[in-house]
């Protein structure tokens, strides 16, 4: 008897081919779907990009706002105080608050680097230590807001800006908009940028493949610090040795109680432009205090001068290059540290950071300089400031002799001396070997000629 068949329930089942199961469910969709999958899949295949702000940069703009509104707004106010309470100054007669406004709104955009007209005269002259003030005051701000981003921080930019254009635009003065977009830019620009790299943590690989670079802009500013440091001294040790002339030069424009305080106040901001002039004085070129004449140790003009008592500290009598020897030093001391911080490292790496270092105090340098230039008006007072040759001879007397000095200290250095002097040495020890070779054997022939030249003589 043949064997009975399986039941066909207890037969295997076969397994679905691979495509057969999805195939089956795509049948049994509905067209909905079909549809809905369809755009599913359209959707998984594009790639999703997010546009976002970083996080912080509402409170960027804010700070950058605030900054705007206090670096105009101390001005302003100091000066509608002033109005106030010295009314009887003279110099205040018939002054309204809506022009002691206008003042101090003028005053603020000279930190931002405009040109103003007062009665038809221009007046360029930067009241640097307001510019760097305003700095100050942004990086506080953005500091203040915990939790941001470092790309945050470039928003504080154009927030400034704007709120600078808005005041100037519609405040009472004599500066355009036009004129204060660099400096609203440079002064949000330095504060934003500083705080965004003390808040970066992870910096991109090449960067760690130029050290020497990094290393040579922190040995350049340095040195600036140093030469800043001069220039401070020099300010501080005039001003105390005519001390007494300022003070009766104040009482003489009619600056008493608040009226003086206020003019120190104005002086102050001008302390970094009487620094630099100070710079420029050492260096032997001198510096402009009207135009065409040219104050310096060695040559003091006798001329009508501002009525500001601070010009009381110019020498009034000539002195001598020797004052260029002061910045030479200063050089020579920062060459030593220099050279003490360099000595582990290799003379061409040494040589290259030396090289950054003197680049950057010369860019610092110029551009202090150059914001140190400025006018008080026309024809005589059209030209204040440091001369153009005052910049290269800083640079040649600190910078260079700092350099020179931090180069000749490196062992590497005496190295490279002494094997050159014995490379000389050898060249000369192996120049006179031939030298007396070739008269040694000049003489020999000749001993040889005559030799063989006595039989003859005998016959």
């Amino acid at each position: 008897m043949p064997e009975a068949l399986d039941p066909p329930s207890k037969l295997p089942r076969r397994s679905p081919r691979p495509g057969e199961a999805e195939v089956s469910k795509q049948k049994s969709e509905s067209p909905s779907e079909k549809e809905y999958r369809l755009q599913q899949s359209i959707a998984d295949s594009r790639r999703t990009v997010t546009i976002a702000l970083p996080r912080g940069w509402a409170r960027a703009g804010l700070s950058g706002v605030e900054a705007a509104l206090l670096g105009w707004a101390v001005p302003a106010l100091l000066a509608v105080f002033g109005l106030l309470t010295v009314g009887t100054n003279p110099w205040m007669h018939g002054v309204t608050v809506s022009e002691a406004a206008a003042m101090g709104t003028d005053f603020w955009a000279l930190s931002l680097g405009a040109t103003i007209s007062i009665g038809g005269l221009p007046i360029s002259l930067m009241p640097l230590l307001w510019s760097i003030a305003q700095v100050l005051i942004l990086r506080g701000l953005l500091v203040a807001g915990r939790g941001s981003t470092p790309s945050s921080q470039w928003m504080a930019v154009p927030f400034f800006v704007l709120t600078t254009v808005i005041i100037i635009a519609s405040a009472p003065g004599m500066a355009s908009v036009v004129s204060i977009l660099l400096g609203a830019t440079v002064v949000s620009g330095l504060a934003a940028m500083w705080t965004a790299v003390a808040r970066t943590q992870n910096w991109p690989t090449w960067m760690g493949k130029i050290p020497w670079l990094w290393a040579g802009l922190r040995i350049g500013h340095w040195w600036f610090v140093a030469a800043v440091s001069l220039s401070l001294v020099l300010v501080a040790v005039t001003s105390f040795a005519s001390w007494s002339s300022m003070q009766e030069l104040s009482g003489t424009v009619g600056a008493s109680g608040v009226s003086s305080v206020l003019l120190a106040l104005v002086q102050i901001a001008y302390i970094p432009v009487f620094m630099a002039w100070a710079l420029s004085w050492i260096t032997g070129a001198g510096f402009e205090l009207a135009a065409g004449e040219v104050h310096s140790p060695t040559a003091v003009h006798d001329s009508l001068l501002p009525l500001f008592p601070v010009v009381e500290m110019i020498p009034a009598t000539t002195i001598g290059n020797w004052v260029v020897w002061i910045p030479i030093l200063l050089g020579v001391a920062c060459g030593v540290i220099t050279g003490r911080s360099l000595r582990e490292s290799p003379l061409v790496d040494a040589a290259s950071r030396l090289l950054v270092a003197v680049l950057f105090f010369s860019f610092l340098i110029g551009v202090w300089f150059v914001l140190s230039h400025g006018a008080l008006g026309a024809e005589r007072m059209g030209s204040l400031g440091p001369v153009a040759t005052a910049w290269p001879l800083l640079v040649l007397e600190l910078a260079g002799t700092a350099a020179l000095v931090a180069l000749l200290v490196q062992p590497g250095t005496s190295r490279l001396v002494r094997s050159g002097v014995a490379v000389v040495k050898r060249g000369v020890s192996t120049s006179m070997s031939a030298t007396a070779d070739t008269t040694d054997q000049s003489t020999t022939e000749k001993s040889d000629e005559g030799g063989a030249a006595d039989p003859d003589d005998e016959e």
